[in-house]
């Protein structure tokens, strides 16, 4: 089980990174926004394992700037909000295309902002 979940921007932009270090930085994004997303289907039966699932909870330890750490916030709540409204509206809904064009909006100040790729694309 992964214990502390750790992302420190300066260190992700230092130009140090090989294929290795890109592919946990993109795996750890889709860890986090998979447990953004995370709901459960019959909260009744599943109470007693969210209990033991919450003392096995990763530590998610994010360093950088404010502003490196508010894109990243902004990115994730977009991709959130994304994917919440393609499961509830589908694939061809105009409200998902206005979330698509304010994620790739959010996806490019994240770029800008810290002169990282955003990792799922």
């Amino acid at each position: 089980m992964i214990n502390t979940i750790k992302f420190d921007f300066v260190k992700l932009k230092s130009g140090q990174l090989n294929e290795s270090s890109i592919a946990q930085w993109a795996a750890d994004v889709r860890y986090i926004l998979r447990h953004v997303l995370a709901k459960p289907i019959f909260p009744k039966l599943e109470e007693q394992e969210e209990q033991e699932e919450q003392e096995e909870q990763p530590k998610v330890v994010i360093k950088g700037s404010k502003e490196d750490l508010q894109a990243f916030a902004d990115t994730i709540n977009k991709e959130k909000a994304y994917a919440l409204e393609y499961l509830e509206s589908g694939f061809g809904s105009p409200e998902l295309s206005d979330i698509k064009l304010e994620l790739e909006k959010t996806i490019h100040n994240f770029e800008q902002t810290t002169g990282l790729k955003w990792p799922l694309r």
